[in-house]
């Protein structure tokens, strides 16, 4: 069974379309109009060999917020569709891993259970134009999205 999704999403504020393909190669076409978002989905494609598209538009002459809240929340819902019932995959997962300016780490349960537990300590509070401060709210968003 192929383990891959489409999401579109359309709000007042934004128009999403994601396609996903878990068992992928890490190919990947990203085009969210937030260059940090941009970023963060090329590494999760390239890393994690999954083939993503991201097409997303929103209303960023304003703001970030609505355009990176939408894009984990469809996000969100492409993991949990391309996933469908989770057979062979591990409940559990975690990660450290050390860039040039950051350490990241990641601690993932993929059960049923509703709650999203995200710690940020940053020293400033944009990474290029996007703000900082909105993501810890935005990174929960497919974790929230993904329970029944």
């Amino acid at each position: 069974m192929a383990r891959k999704a489409t999401i579109e999403r359309k709000t007042k504020e934004t128009d999403i379309k994601i396609t996903l393909n878990l068992d992928g190669t890490g190919v990947y076409s990203i085009r969210c109009g937030v260059p940090f978002m941009d970023h963060m989905f090329s590494h999760i494609a390239k890393h994690g060999f999954f083939d993503l598209t991201v097409k997303a538009t929103g209303d960023t002459h304003i703001d970030d917020h609505h355009t990176v809240e939408d894009l984990g929340i469809a996000f969100g819902q492409a993991l949990k569709k391309a996933l469908g019932a989770s057979r062979g995959i591990r409940r559990y997962g975690e990660a450290t891993v050390p860039m040039d300016e950051t350490l990241a780490e990641v601690v993932m349960d993929l059960s049923a259970g509703p709650i999203s537990c995200t710690i940020w300590t940053c020293r400033r509070s944009t990474s290029s134009r996007t703000s900082i401060r909105g993501l810890p709210r935005t990174s929960s968003a497919p974790w929230r999205t993904t329970r029944a």
